[in-house]
């Protein structure tokens, strides 16, 4: 393909939105100037989940990608289309999916952290903040964290805020799938200021008494407004039946959320969280 080409097609990738035609361009050349260009064979897998990522981004150009989690039915992807997106998020650096080529495709490879690094010295604040919302956005889709906006700490916070507040999870979380009564963590231990955002499945917590309560996703284990050290867990969290959870630092989320809202939206989103946060399990 061609530069022009590229560009052309660059322009038409769903992230692109409804961003500014000028923001549009610049944010195709960046990707552009970044990026190798090359040609997949039919039948090669160009992603393979469970092996490195090295930080590594792809355009599909054009043609047609099959995309294959565990346990998840398969979905097939027509350029163009962003692949990849999720190494940038992924603490070990694996890849969570494995993607083949159904028809010999062509694709740019770029570097997460070289886009990021460029965004800051070519692009202005303002483009730079709408490609990295963007990105956001398409990792929310595919991350399937729609529910995660029906949790109770979010009741009185409308749709726009909710979304903003859920966004920061990918760069601070780390996700973890439990087998059938596997441990999430055992009562006395240290809470280490973890919050565990249940995204499919159950876990059960179990009291020294004895006491049992079953939470179900989309859910929210371990609420921490205030954050101390010697802190421990009231109750064992085991999973019942499959499970998976996105493990985060509640001091990580409070620093991201005063990075990128507003005084006003930290307000309406804490009253919310004091209003509402005895429905989910504290520590």
């Amino acid at each position: 393909m061609e530069q022009t080409q590229h560009l052309e097609t660059l322009a038409k990738l769903s992230l692109m939105g409804d961003l500014p035609e000028e923001t549009v361009q610049n944010i195709c050349a960046l990707i552009d100037d970044i990026s190798e260009s090359s040609t997949v064979a039919e039948g090669d897998q160009l992603l393979q989940e469970g092996y490195l990522g090295f930080a590594t981004g792809y355009v599909l150009l054009d043609g047609q990608v099959r995309v294959e989690r565990d346990g998840k039915e398969p979905v097939d992807l027509t350029g163009p289309e962003l692949l990849g997106e999720m190494s940038q998020f992924i603490h070990d650096d694996t890849r969570t999916a494995t993607v083949r080529a159904l028809s010999e495709v062509n694709v740019l490879k770029f570097s997460w952290d070289e886009l990021y690094e460029s965004a800051k010295e070519r692009l202005s604040e303002t483009e730079n903040t709408a490609l990295l919302n963007a990105i956001e956005q398409v990792v929310w889709q595919r991350y399937g964290l729609s529910a995660v906006m029906d949790l109770a700490m979010l009741k009185n916070v409308d749709d726009s805020l909710k979304v903003r507040v859920c966004l920061p999870f990918p760069w601070i979380s780390k996700p973890t799938k439990l087998a059938n009564n596997e441990v999430l963590f055992e009562a006395g231990s240290k809470c280490k200021s973890q919050g565990f955002l249940l995204i499919k499945g159950t876990v059960s917590l179990i009291w020294h008494t004895g006491d049992q309560k079953d939470i179900s996703a989309p859910n929210i284990i371990g609420i921490m407004p205030n954050h101390k050290a010697d802190r421990l867990w009231s109750a064992s969290a085991r999973a019942n039946g499959d499970a998976q959870v996105l493990t985060f630092s509640w001091i990580e989320y409070d620093k991201k959320l005063r990075e990128r809202l507003s005084n006003n939206e930290l307000k309406l989103f804490f009253e919310s969280l004091k209003l509402n946060a005895k429905r989910h399990f504290w520590h």
